[in-house]
Parts: structure tokens; sequence; C-alpha cells
């Protein structure tokens, strides 16, 4: 069997991200000497609560050739989705149009 060195076949990676508006829970306590467990623990609370408002997703063959999309998701509504009043303004600055959904 061949590895995946020998193969004629691309190599592709494919990150994926989300943006969310803003955190709503957060530690009394600075994040770093928080454990990875409880790190965790509090971004999943965070991203269970709050609605992604965007995702991206960015194709590459691992060399030079590289493609990025970006999608807004509909629906969000800033009067009765949970969101940090803070991120909301910088997404907006950003372009994202926040208000129609």
């Amino acid at each position: 069997m061949k590895s995946n060195e020998d193969s004629k076949i691309p190599r592709c990676r494919s990150p994926f991200d989300t943006e969310f508006p803003g955190s709503n829970f957060r530690s009394s306590k600075h994040h770093t000497p928080l454990s990875p467990a409880d790190r965790y623990s509090l971004l999943k609370l965070n991203a269970d609560v709050i609605r992604p408002i965007q995702v991206g997703i960015t194709v590459s063959d691992g060399g030079t050739s590289t493609s990025t999309w970006q999608f807004e998701l509909r629906h969000f509504d800033l009067q009765c989705h949970p969101h940090a009043p803070g991120s909301t303004g910088l997404l907006e600055s950003s372009a994202i149009n926040l208000i129609v959904s």
C-alpha cells in the first residue's frame, strides 16, 4: 500500500470557521489559569446559547492554491437572539448586516 507521500492524489486542507456575536458567559478568572476542560465548557456554553452568524470555509491544496468562501447565516435578530453588543458593533462596522436577516 502506498503512503500519502507516494500518492498522486493531492492533499487537501479545509479549515472551517464560525463567527458568533460575542460571548455572553465569561469566567470570573482570567482564561489562562483555567484547565482545558473548563475552557472548553465555557466555550461550549456560549456556542450552545448564541447563534452563529457567519461560516467561513477555506480549501487549500497545501501549496499555493487556496479558495475561501464566507456565508452570512440568516434569521439572526438583534431584538431576540442573545449577543454581546460590543461584538455586534464590530461586526456591523465590518459590513455584516445584522439589521435585515
